[in-house]
C-alpha cells in the first residue's frame, strides 16, 4: 500500500477526555461484571442504538427498534453522555454529521488476549480493495457502513495492549479516560498487541453518516420484496443473515505477515 494515500494525522488521541471520576464508575463496573457472571448486563450490545434507528427507514427501521426494545435495559447513562460527546466531537473535526451505530459498547481483552489485523469497514485482498465486504441487505449491524471508530480506555494496569497501525509504525500506550478515534477504512490496518498481565478495558463504537443509514435500509427493505429471480442478480453473500461476521481481513495477512505475531 502506498504511504502516500495514508494520512496518521487522521489517527486522533485525546487524553483525559473521560473525567476521571467516570473512568473510576466504569472501571469498577467492568470488574465487577468480570468478577460476578450475575451481575447485571449495564453496556450496549452491537446492535443499532437510538440516534441510528432515528434515520432507519421502513421495515429496517421496525426491526432495529424491536432489537432496540430486546437488548437496551438499564444502561448506565455515563455510556449515553460519552457517547454524545464523541459524535459531537467527530461531526465537528470531519464537516459532516455522523451519529453513533450503537452506543459504547463494553470491550474486554484479557490477560493472553490480543485483537490481529483489521480493518473496520473496507478490505483489501489481491484483487484491490473491497468497499463493501461481506455486505448483506439482510444485515441489522453493517460493517461495510463505517466511517469511524472510537474507543475509550478505562485502565491501565496491564502489560500489553497497545493499539497497532502498521502503516504509521504507530503503537499507542493507553491512558484511563484516553479517546483514541480514526477512519474505518482500508488505510487503517489496526491490531491490538498480546496482554500478557492483567486485563484490559475500552467502551468502543462506531460511527456512519445518516445517507449511509437510509441507504442501507432503502436496500433491506426493497431485498425483502424482490423475487428469487431478481435477487439472484446480486452476489450471494446477499443472503447472508441478520448479524455479519465482521471484518476480520484475513484476506490482508499477504500484506501484513506478521500482524498476527504482534505480542
Amino acid at each position: 500500500m502506498s504511504k502516500e494515500l495514508c494520512n496518521p494525522n487522521n489517527i486522533v488521541v485525546i487524553e483525559n477526555f473521560m473525567d476521571l471520576e467516570d473512568v473510576k464508575i466504569i472501571d469498577a463496573l467492568c470488574r465487577k461484571s468480570l468478577e460476578d457472571p450475575d451481575f447485571p448486563e449495564w453496556w450496549y450490545n452491537k446492535f443499532p442504538g437510538e440516534d441510528y434507528v432515528s434515520y432507519a427507514k421502513g421495515e429496517y427501521k421496525k426491526k432495529c427498534e424491536q432489537f432496540t426494545q430486546n437488548y437496551h435495559h438499564d444502561k448506565h447513562p455515563l455510556l449515553k453522555k460519552y457517547m454524545d460527546k464523541v459524535a459531537a466531537l467527530i461531526t465537528y473535526e470531519v464537516g459532516r454529521k455522523v451519529v453513533p451505530m450503537f452506543t459504547f459498547n463494553r470491550h474486554q481483552t484479557l490477560c493472553t488476549g490480543l485483537c490481529p489485523g483489521h480493518t473496520d469497514s473496507e478490505s483489501m485482498s489481491s484483487n484491490g480493495i473491497d468497499y463493501m465486504p461481506e455486505y448483506s441487505p439482510n444485515h441489522i449491524y453493517e460493517p461495510a457502513i463505517i466511517e469511524f471508530s472510537a474507543n475509550i480506555y478505562i485502565n491501565n494496569d496491564y502489560d500489553g495492549g497497545q493499539l497497532c497501525f502498521p502503516d504509521y509504525d504507530i503503537e499507542i500506550q493507553h491512558t484511563p479516560g484516553q479517546l483514541v478515534w480514526f477512519p474505518g477504512n482500508v488505510h487503517f490496518v489496526h491490531a491490538v498487541n498480546k496482554i500478557t498481565s492483567g486485563n484490559r478495558w475500552n467502551l468502543l463504537t462506531h460511527l456512519a453518516r445518516p445517507k449511509l443509514i437510509e441507504m442501507h435500509s432503502m436496500l433491506h427493505n426493497l431485498w425483502h420484496v424482490m423475487t428469487p429471480e431478481q435477487k439472484s442478480l446480486f452476489p450471494e453473500s446477499w443472503n447472508a443473515g441478520e448479524n455479519p461476521r465482521g471484518i476480520t481481513e484475513n484476506n490482508l495477512e499477504y500484506l501484513y505477515p506478521d500482524l498476527k505475531k504482534i505480542d
